[in-house]
């Protein structure tokens, strides 16, 4: 009778996670208004279809879609901020290294700050005193990290002394992409254009700090993106930090 919260982003295995987790949840007769779908939204740095692919997804669960955002930033005015805070730093001699805008591999505070931590203060404030089970859209087969994860964990860094409680669970998490894709053609699921229109492997932001340089490109073609890719490439040049390690956004599409 735990509340079961699914985080969409609308991207192909969030939501294959969602289907194959409804179908057990239902075998196992767990009732269905003790679950949401809720969505972290980063404002210019999404695709502009997602939205509507989110409400897409939990109409198609009948679930009731929960939309939460950071209170202060998007994920382009965070990585803003960041530089401009490493400038007054680096002035102030603070530091010895000029500090770069973006997020890295190493340092995800994209998905920490503006994803887990707003999901989780909401599901808190929803839920008090409550167990919350948190769905997450994981595979083993996306990177070496994720193929350490577990099936489920507790996350006692959430817990209240109110009694809430949270366990993050990863469905799909033994999941090839073929059988994710499957799933969406067999049971009729919502899929973002990104794939579907523009061929990207994986879908994130419209452009990702972590994409391959075919996702990159791909995203370029949308034309829904060019006004971000601009953007990001004006930060680029401005910050003289390359969007990834070893690669320009600009690049991308030049």
């Amino acid at each position: 009778d735990a509340v079961v919260a699914f985080s969409i982003s609308g991207g192909k295995d969030s939501t294959a996670a969602l289907q194959g987790a409804t179908e057990l949840l239902d075998q196992l007769g767990h009732p269905p208004e003790r679950r949401i779908a809720i969505h972290a939204d980063l404002g210019r740095a999404e695709w502009r279809s997602t939205p509507s692919t989110v409400e897409a997804v939990a109409r198609r669960f009948n679930l009731k879609l929960i939309v939460v955002r950071h209170g202060k930033h998007d994920m382009v005015s965070r990585w803003e901020a960041r530089f401009e805070e490493g400038k007054r730093r680096y002035i102030n001699l603070e530091v010895f290294n000029l500090i770069g805008p973006w997020s890295s591999a190493s340092l995800r505070f994209c998905t920490s700050e503006l994803k887990q931590q707003v999901i989780a203060r909401q599901l808190q404030k929803m839920f008090p005193g409550q167990q919350v089970i948190s769905g997450v859209g994981i595979r083993r087969e996306e990177s070496t990290n994720r193929a350490q994860a577990p099936i489920y964990k507790p996350e006692p860094r959430w817990a209240r002394n109110d009694g809430f409680s949270m366990l993050t669970w990863h469905p799909a998490l033994d999941w090839k992409a073929d059988e994710v894709f499957y799933r969406h053609h067999a049971f009729g699921l919502p899929l973002h254009e990104a794939y579907t229109a523009y061929g990207v492997s994986r879908l994130s932001c419209a452009f990702c700090v972590l994409a391959s340089r075919g996702d990159l490109a791909a995203s370029a073609r949308a034309p829904g993106n060019l006004s971000l890719l601009h953007h990001l490439v004006d930060l680029e040049a401005r910050s003289t930090f390359s969007f990834q390690p070893n690669r320009w956004l600009a690049d991308a599409a030049p």
